[in-house]
């Protein structure tokens, strides 16, 4: 009993500093009576997004839902991404019956970009299964609640639930946690103002685009910014649709190669495929998906 309530002394004397910690930074930005929504369509407004915009962001916002997304990619860093599932010989099959499906495409972008089908093929199953599980979560939304995540009340439950994960590190990763929830809320503006570029441009609606908590969209899961910098059509259509097969396949091998994939250059490929994914196990997890693939006929171990 004794050694219950020593425990639970300690956890509010953590929580108290935490939220001091909250109480000492919202003072400094926020007026406490300003809600958080509110907040978020002032910082809207001051960047020049347009009033359809934040109308579509609005209407689609599930303040329920707000602590959870902003806690994924707030909290992110206490947990270390795993991609050895995504490794199979499932895997291995599905994207060799991937290329044999769409193989007059991928043997087209592979000679313009030098970006291999079986890399292509193996990125674009790690991401969303080819295309199975793109997300349901509206991206305008995803945004608009991160764009919340340096406000005080967001910032309360944010730690709150860094207590209840981790509540050994709490107290030594406060700082990080604020400062996280700040980089989070400005990447937020920066990908709602390119969300509100590709609507006005008329490549896509805010209404309509779904995808992953993290906010990306499509087959190749891309984010808002990378859309207007990489995706290019697959076919002689005016915009790039990501959730056409032909666009997905197109823009990954683009976004690869502008990012310096150079043919048979190992380096080139590990450094190309970081910059999609930073995670050192995502890069291995594609590579060795796609030797496997490329080795038709030969007994390849995805554990080897």
């Amino acid at each position: 009993m004794m050694d219950c309530t020593v425990r639970v002394f300690r956890f509010g004397l953590v929580l108290g500093a935490l939220l001091a910690a909250c109480v000492a930074y919202g003072k400094s930005i926020v007026p406490t009576s300003v809600e958080p929504i509110d907040y978020a369509v002032v910082k809207l407004r001051s960047a020049g997004i347009s009033e359809g915009l934040i109308s579509t962001v609005k209407q689609f916002h599930v303040p329920e839902e707000r602590d959870w997304i902003v806690e994924m990619n707030v909290l992110g860093f206490l947990g270390k991404a795993d991609y050895s599932a995504h490794l199979s010989h499932d895997a291995i099959r599905k994207c060799r019956e991937f290329i044999s499906a769409h193989h007059r495409q991928l043997v087209r972008v592979e000679k313009r970009s030098g970006v291999p089908k079986e890399v292509i093929a193996a990125l674009l199953w790690v991401e969303t299964k080819h295309g199975r599980h793109i997300g349901s979560h509206k991206v305008g939304h995803v945004y608009f609640s991160l764009l919340q995540a340096d406000h005080p009340e967001v910032l309360k439950s944010t730690m709150i639930r860094l207590l209840n994960r981790a509540p050994a590190q709490a107290a030594e990763t406060r700082q990080k946690v604020i400062d996280r929830s700040i980089a989070k809320s400005n990447w937020a503006l920066i990908e709602l103002r390119s969300l509100d570029a590709i609507q006005k441009s008329g490549r896509g609606s805010a209404r309509d685009l779904v995808g992953s908590y993290a906010g990306a969209f499509g087959i190749p899961q891309f984010i808002p910014s990378s859309y207007l910098q990489w995706a290019r059509p697959g076919l002689k259509a005016r915009h790039a649709d990501l959730f056409k097969m032909d666009d997905a396949i197109q823009s990954v091998a683009f976004y690869l190669k502008a990012n310096g994939w150079k043919r048979k250059d190992q380096a080139s490929h590990r450094s190309a495929l970081l910059h999609y994914n930073r995670a050192q196990g995502y890069v291995d997890v594609i590579l060795r998906i796609a030797q496997c693939v490329k080795a038709q006929g030969e007994k390849c171990s995805p554990s080897a």
